[in-house]
């Protein structure tokens, strides 16, 4: 529960709000990126563009993005190391 609320502290961070509702919608409710786009009135393409924005401005809290690369679930995407550091699986 600790690490959800400063993962929550650290998407509030952020300056751009769309990309706040990225993370928060991405990482928070589980949405996909379809329902993302459709509930935020982009398209999925323009979602991933503010995401990939989002991530280079998101400040991991600790270092378990460096460490899942050492682990069997890293599936050498970023999105999914960061959704693993954020998730904290």
């Amino acid at each position: 529960m600790q690490a959800y609320k400063v993962i929550v502290q650290q998407i509030n961070m952020l300056h751009n709000e769309v990309e706040k509702d990225v993370l928060f919608y991405r990482y928070i409710k589980g949405l996909e990126w379809y329902e993302i786009g459709d509930k935020m009135g982009y398209s999925e393409r323009h979602i991933h563009r503010f995401h990939g924005k989002a991530l280079a401005h998101f400040q991991i809290p600790d270092k378990n993005v460096i460490e899942c690369q050492s682990h069997q679930w890293y599936y050498g995407s970023i999105e999914e190391a960061t959704r693993k550091a954020i998730l904290n699986v």
